[in-house]
């Protein structure tokens, strides 16, 4: 279903400012609201593209829809000035989560309302977050979580194939130096713990971290147990993620 409304009032609830003329077009979809000042065509091909996302999120994980599921409010902002228009968003931020208690929404830059290969990334990692919230994996360690938000936002989705595990080139740039976060301090720190010199290496550590785990049968294996133990997941001994990836 698609409409154009004023969507002022929609977001008052989370303290966003939104331009008194902005219009959005709306799509419904089994998992999202969508909203864009894009075009219909854009708008229609984002709204297959992310239930497509959301069916291949199940297919990796094995995750089973949750019963009574939020469905994602998200809005494919126009440009860096709108972000920081919505909400006093820092210049560097292309997408965000919002969970509050009655409803669920992710922003994400979209270039002129459509799906480009990059700002496709920035909206697909917000929508892998809301993904393992939906199924119960909101107390995964943050390595994990940001890690495998970084690894599956870079999916590309076509009718004849789905290629999965791509670098994002700016997270590959940020390995490229001699500088890396302590193995200790990536697997154990939330991201807000970082400093702003550091949260690029947290992100592109966490993602290559992921990566390696994904890339191999006994290695997904342990993935996969880390992922099930749910809360348990942050109480893991460094030990026994050392064995995992095969540092002595």
């Amino acid at each position: 279903m698609l409409i154009r409304l004023p969507i002022l009032a929609m977001l008052s609830w989370f303290a966003l400012t939104v331009p008194v003329e902005a219009r959005w077009l709306v799509a419904e979809t089994e998992n999202f609201r969508i909203y864009s000042e894009g075009s219909e065509k854009g708008l229609r091909s984002a709204s297959e593209a992310l239930e497509a996302y959301w069916d291949l999120l199940g297919g990796l994980t094995g995750a089973k829809a949750s019963v009574g599921k939020v469905r994602l409010d998200i809005y494919m902002v126009p440009n860096a000035a709108t972000m920081r228009e919505l909400r006093n968003f820092p210049p560097n931020v292309a997408g965000a989560y919002v969970v509050g208690p009655t409803r669920v929404l992710a922003l994400a830059l979209q270039s002129s309302g459509n799906m480009k290969a990059d700002s496709t990334q920035y909206l697909f990692h917000e929508v892998a977050h809301h993904f393992m919230y939906q199924n119960g994996m909101a107390a995964y360690p943050a390595w994990y979580v940001e890690g495998f938000a970084e690894y599956v936002a870079t999916a590309r989705l076509t009718d004849a194939s789905i290629v999965i595990g791509d670098a994002n080139p700016g997270r590959f740039y940020a390995l490229s130096d001699d500088y890396w976060l302590s193995a200790a301090d990536m697997l154990t720190k939330r991201a807000r713990e970082f400093n702003s010199a550091q949260i690029g290496k947290f992100y592109a550590q966490s993602w290559l971290a992921v990566h390696y785990l994904s890339r191999n049968p006994a290695r997904r294996a342990f993935s996969c147990s880390t992922t099930a133990a749910g809360a348990r997941a942050t109480k893991l001994s460094l030990p026994s993620l050392a064995s995992a990836f095969l540092i002595s």
